[in-house]
């Protein structure tokens, strides 16, 4: 039927082949929408260690770290990528001084002004100072010389803590790929079993594995983005730029961020899904 229909369109000029052709049968939509829904798609996950362990740019370390381990570093920023909140951060203070006189007298925006006023002084960069989380670097002699920033996470491990609760730590690409998280990944065993912190180990988390949610019935959803205390999901089966779509009032798609405690109460538990969307599904955790 749909041979005979498609030599009939293209007889007549359709633009469609199979524009306004019958169903099969009665109930193909409906039977169709339900195998469509069902489909599990099989993503692949990365969980191998070898990663950018930071990126490029170096840090030079004025002060730190601080009580919360943070650094007081300093690096060279293009003046036309300098933003308002930028000028108090710009260490030769005339510098900024200066900077700062000729946006408020311009009648240009903000960027166009420094711009004109990196242009006619024939200065294009500065040093600014910013307090930031960074990997110290340190001489022979054990001194930090520079720094870098972290270039993303290897993993999050989710643990029970002594109440019952569940707890999380963030491994870093560059953490491990120290030898101490190596040598605790070569004893197999214990690595399934056990967090680097030694806690009981709930699951392991890296990014695009899936985990399923609910008691009763289930729902499956990728790791997208971690971040300290925070895990990203998106429905498993959500496609396009979801950043995008997350920040469109008008898409219905909304990003699911739940903190290590709070997969515990959704009855979380990591599933594998093999190249054929057969879901292995351990059930509900203890």
């Amino acid at each position: 039927k749909a041979s005979l229909h498609s030599k009939y369109a293209r007889e007549e000029g359709f633009r469609r082949l199979l524009d306004n052709m019958p169903p099969p049968w009665g109930s193909f939509a409906d039977e169709v929408g339900t195998s469509i829904g069902s489909i599990a798609v099989s993503h692949k996950p990365d969980h191998g260690v070898e990663a950018a362990l930071f990126n490029d740019t170096a840090y030079g370390i004025v002060d730190g770290p601080d009580g919360t381990g943070k650094y007081t570093v300093v690096y060279r920023k293009k003046l036309d990528s300098l933003k308002p909140k930028d000028l108090e951060k710009i260490r030769d203070i005339g510098l900024a001084i200066a900077i700062g006189e000729h946006t408020e007298k311009s009648s240009l925006s903000f960027s166009d002004a420094v711009k004109e006023f990196s242009e006619s002084n024939n200065v294009f960069r500065c040093r600014v100072t910013e307090k930031m989380s960074v990997i110290p670097i340190s001489d022979g002699s054990g001194n930090a010389y520079k720094s870098y920033k972290g270039d993303g996470n290897y993993c999050y491990e989710i643990f029970e803590l002594s109440n019952g609760n569940w707890g999380g730590e963030i491994i870093s690409n560059f953490f491990a790929n120290q030898s101490a998280y190596r040598e605790f990944m070569s004893d197999k065993d214990t690595f399934r079993k056990k967090s680097f912190c030694g806690k009981r180990l709930i699951m392991r988390l890296c990014l695009s594995d899936v985990i399923a949610v609910g008691k009763d019935t289930r729902l499956l959803y990728r790791i997208v983005k971690q971040s300290k205390g925070q895990i990203t999901l998106a429905g498993l089966n959500e496609a396009g730029s979801l950043k995008s779509r997350d920040a469109d009032s008008e898409d219905a798609f909304r990003y699911l961020t739940k903190s290590p405690g709070g997969l515990k109460g959704l009855f979380a538990r990591r599933v594998f899904i093999d190249t054929i969307g057969r879901v292995k599904d351990p059930g509900s955790p203890r």
